[in-house]
């Protein structure tokens, strides 16, 4: 299968990372804040939070900004914004960044220094400043050489925050950059950590056997990184689930959870991948325990949003419609408000479905028809087909076609799911019982 269309024409691309490079934090915290369609007035803890991003972004930029001389007695002054961050978040590991800040020699922190500025960074794209992460990176490098470690790894978290915008074509850039520098060091945890990347941005192209090779290799390559072993099944749970080898799946989805312990945003994702896995093949009970649990550990927006929509629809597979209209409102307005492509074509996909087999037939095609018009554009083969057969019917049938698959996929999976997989869904099933 040859790898998906780009987002954008090349030419486009280039002009939307151009204006994103221009953007100074405040303009980028504005972009992101109103990509991210939060309500007006926001609440106290939100807004803090939302606020904390831009705060954080404009300690990096005067960073950039002042001579190196300059650089620690600046550094140092701001002690008091990671205690804020720390309360705000409840992430106690901002109190290492606060050291590192403290303790500022020179241009930049050395490499483990400099690697807890990035894990700030990633707190901020987590929650979809995505605009406002671009700009840390490019302040945290400008003032690095070419093939300096540190911009290896920067370049890595660049290049997955430009495929979470849809800049595709840049994302590779990125990813390879890092890749060269990862070699010339060799420095192996960057090297697989660039390779997850790498097979991440193939899989939303759509070329699953590459994807599955590259995530593959990691996997081969991770040990004794909990954290990219963890991180290579997660790859491998993606393109299984592609080719509905749910077993396999799901034997990695769970191999995935073993090995995040410990790691609270590992955690959240793989319990998160778990329930979807588990919605699937039919398995509601395992994927309302996996999403209860998941809800329990403070997810974030993106997660959260995630997990509202595995929410509804076990419950629209149980017909519990209570709970469906409890979180349908949460489920519309987290579609309405990704600034992510892909995210938000899958999102208007599953509420086409909620909304059919609710019996509002004209909601589930207005859905069906802006889930086809954002596949075509950005070349998601996979949901193209989806909404095409459903939309080649008459909008009577709408949900009676939903309805069909469902039992049709339910009962393949019957057939395919091995014992193994078949006990990963009943422990699925107890986890919120502890």
């Amino acid at each position: 299968m040859m790898p998906h269309a780009p987002l954008l024409s090349d030419v486009d691309e280039r002009e939307a990372v151009r204006r994103l490079q221009l953007l100074d934090p405040c303009s980028a915290w504005r972009a992101d804040l109103a990509d991210a369609g939060l309500p007006e007035p926001m609440d106290e803890a939100l807004a803090d939070q939302w606020l904390l991003w831009l705060q954080i972004a404009t300690v990096f930029d005067r960073l950039r900004a002042l001579p190196v001389r300059a650089r620690a007695a600046y550094a140092r002054s701001t002690g008091a914004l990671w205690e804020t961050a720390e309360r705000v978040t409840g992430a106690s590991r901002f109190a290492k960044v606060g050291e590192v800040m403290a303790t500022w020699r020179g241009a930049a922190p050395e490499l483990a220094g400099f690697r807890e500025l990035l894990w700030a960074v990633e707190q901020g794209e987590a929650e979809g400043a995505l605009r406002v992460s671009y700009n840390c990176l490019m302040s945290l490098t400008s003032n690095l050489r070419e093939r300096d470690i540190r911009r290896g790894y920067a370049d890595a978290h660049q290049g997955r925050v430009l495929r979470t915008a849809g800049l595709n074509n840049h994302a590779q850039h990125a990813f390879e950059h890092a890749e060269r520098i990862a070699s010339h060091a060799g420095d192996d945890w960057l090297r697989v950590r660039v390779r997850l990347g790498l097979g991440a941005l193939q899989h939303t192209r759509g070329n699953y056997p590459l994807a599955r090779e590259i995530f593959g290799d990691a996997l081969r390559f991770a040990h004794p990184h909990t954290d990219l072993v963890c991180g290579a099944h997660l790859g491998l749970v993606t393109v299984a689930r592609a080719a509905k080898d749910y077993s396999m799946a799901l034997e990695h989805g769970w191999h995935a959870l073993q090995c995040s312990r410990g790691i609270p945003a590992a955690e959240v994702e793989a319990l998160t991948i778990l329930a979807g896995l588990s919605l699937e093949v039919g398995e509601f009970a395992a994927t309302l325990s996996s999403c209860q649990l998941a809800m329990s550990k403070s997810p974030g927006s993106r997660m959260r949003a995630e997990l509202v929509r595995y929410i509804v629809h076990a419950s629209l597979g149980i017909g519990d419609e209570s709970a469906i209209h409890a979180h349908l409102p949460a489920l519309v307005s987290s579609v309405e408000r990704t600034p992510n492509p892909w995210q938000e074509a899958q999102g208007r996909r599953v509420l086409a479905e909620v909304f059919a087999r609710l019996g509002d037939r004209d909601t589930a095609i207005r859905y069906l028809q802006q889930t086809r018009e954002i596949a075509s554009v950005h070349g998601y083969n996979e949901l193209l087909y989806i909404a095409d057969e459903a939309l080649s019917h008459d909008s009577q049938t709408v949900a009676s076609r939903f309805a069909a698959n469902e039992g049709r996929v339910r009962a393949e999976h019957a057939v395919v799911l091995n014992e193994e997989s078949q006990t990963v869904l009943d422990r699925l099933a107890c986890l919120a019982a502890g």
